[in-house]
C-alpha cells in the first residue's frame, strides 16, 4: 500500500509540477522532408541542441509522430529541425520564423505545421526523378552526417528487375538544385533526362554527396597544402566507398561493379575524383574532372604516375580558358600529359579546354552532358 501511495505522489508530481506537452506533426513539406522519424524538437527545454535524441519524433499507438516535453518551464520555446540549424524549419520560402511558444500546461496538445526548412530557397529546380535520402548517412572516416541526393530515371519504377549504373558527385548541393546552391546548379538531372531520350543510351543512377561546409577544402584534398592545410581526402575517400557506396546499392537496384561505377567532381572536387579513381580501381572506372585544382599539391601527379595504369579506367577532363587562374591551362595540360607518358591509355582519355569557359557551375553544367555520354557510352 505505501509502494502504490508513493507512486500516486510521485505521478501526480510529475504530472502538475512538470507539464507533459504534447507535439504531434500534422502537415510537413512536401519535397526535401525526410521521414519523420528522422525530424527533432529543440527548444528552451534541452538548451537548443538541434539533434538531441531524446526529442525525436516517433509514432505513438495512435499512428501519430509524436515529442512528448516534460519540463518545469512556465514557457516552452521550440523549433523543428532535420538535425543541425542549417535546416531548421522556415517559411515555404525558406525564410527564418520566430521561435514558437507556448504555455507549459499539463497534457496539452500541439499540432506542428511545417512550412519550408531553412536549408531550402524559394525556388527548387530539381526534377522529379530527384530524391534526398530520409536520413542523413554517418560518414565513419570522418565521424560527420552528411545529406546525400540520388536521381533515378525515369522508367525506373517500371522497370523492376533492371538494374543501372551509378555515378557519384562530390557537391551535391550544386548538381540538381539552385534552391540548395549558393552559386548556381549543374543541372544534372535534366542532363540525364536528355541523355534517356538518346538511341541505345543506358539510363544511369546519379548520386550527390553535400559537401562539408567549412571543411570542403579538408575533405576534399587528398594531400595537404603548406600554407592552406587540408588532406582529409583519403578519409572523405574512404568513407564514400566504405558508408555511401554501399548504402546506395543496398537500397536501389545498381550495377555495383566498378565496370558500372564513376566519380565526378569541379575544382577541389575534381582532383578528389582523380585520387578516387587512381586509389580505388576496383571500385570506380570512369571519373569526370572539371577544372581540377591541380595547384593544391604537386603530390597528386606523383601518386598517380606511382600507381599501375588500370587499362579500363576512363578520365574525361575540361577546364576553360577563363577560370581566374593563369596556372589551370598549363598544370592541366602537364597532368594530362604526365599520366599519357605514365602508361594511360591515350583512348581511355578525353581532355577538353574551352575558349572561355569559367571556374563556375554554368560552366560545368555545360559540359556535363557530354562528359557523362562519353565516359558511360558502350
Amino acid at each position: 500500500m505505501r509502494f502504490f501511495l508513493l507512486f500516486f505522489i510521485f505521478n501526480h508530481f510529475l504530472n502538475s509540477s512538470f507539464g507533459q506537452v504534447y507535439f504531434n506533426l500534422e502537415t510537413l513539406p512536401s519535397q526535401y522532408t525526410p521521414t519523420p522519424d528522422a525530424l527533432f524538437i529543440t527548444g528552451n527545454f534541452n538548451n537548443w541542441n538541434p539533434r538531441d535524441t531524446m526529442f525525436r519524433f516517433r509514432k505513438n499507438e495512435q499512428g501519430m509522430w509524436q515529442v512528448a516535453v516534460l519540463t518545469s518551464l512556465s514557457n516552452l520555446e521550440y523549433k523543428i529541425t532535420k538535425g543541425s540549424w542549417e535546416t531548421v524549419e522556415a517559411t515555404e520560402q525558406g525564410a527564418n520564423i520566430s521561435n514558437r511558444i507556448c504555455p507549459n500546461t499539463p497534457g496539452l496538445q500541439i499540432g506542428i505545421h511545417i512550412a519550408g526548412w531553412s536549408d531550402t530557397k524559394s525556388l527548387h529546380t530539381a526534377t522529379k526523378e530527384v530524391r534526398v535520402l530520409a536520413s542523413p548517412v554517418w560518414l565513419k572516416a570522418l565521424q560527420r552526417y552528411r545529406r546525400i541526393w540520388v536521381y533515378l530515371p525515369g522508367n525506373y519504377e517500371k522497370e523492376p528487375n533492371r538494374h543501372y549504373p551509378v555515378i557519384y558527385f562530390h557537391d551535391g548541393q550544386n548538381i540538381f538544385d539552385n534552391a540548395t546552391s549558393a552559386y548556381g546548379e549543374w543541372k544534372l538531372d535534366e542532363a540525364l533526362n536528355q541523355l534517356e531520350k538518346e538511341p541505345g543510351w543506358e539510363p544511369i543512377i546519379a548520386v550527390g554527396i553535400d559537401h562539408g561546409g567549412t571543411e570542403r577544402l579538408n575533405e576534399l584534398t587528398p594531400f595537404r597544402h603548406p600554407k592552406y592545410g587540408g588532406g582529409l581526402g583519403e578519409n572523405y575517400a574512404k568513407a564514400v566507398v566504405e558508408d555511401v557506396k554501399p548504402l546506395i546499392d543496398s537500397l536501389f537496384r545498381t550495377k555495383s561493379k566498378a565496370a558500372s561505377t564513376g566519380i565526378a567532381g569541379s575544382s577541389l572536387g575534381g582532383i578528389e575524383s582523380l585520387y578516387m579513381a587512381y586509389a580505388y580501381p576496383n571500385v570506380f572506372s570512369k571519373a569526370l574532372i572539371f577544372s581540377p585544382a591541380l595547384w593544391f599539391s604537386d603530390s597528386l601527379r606523383q601518386f598517380c604516375k606511382s600507381k599501375p595504369p588500370s587499362k579500363n579506367l576512363r578520365l574525361y577532363w575540361v577546364c576553360g580558358t577563363n577560370e581566374g587562374d593563369e596556372d589551370m591551362v598549363p598544370d592541366f595540360n602537364e597532368c594530362y600529359e604526365g599520366l599519357l607518358k605514365a602508361g594511360r591509355p591515350k583512348r581511355n582519355m578525353k581532355k577538353r579546354i574551352v575558349s572561355g569557359g569559367t571556374h563556375s557551375e554554368s560552366f560545368w553544367s555545360s559540359e556535363v552532358k557530354a562528359g557523362i555520354y562519353w565516359l558511360f557510352k558502350k
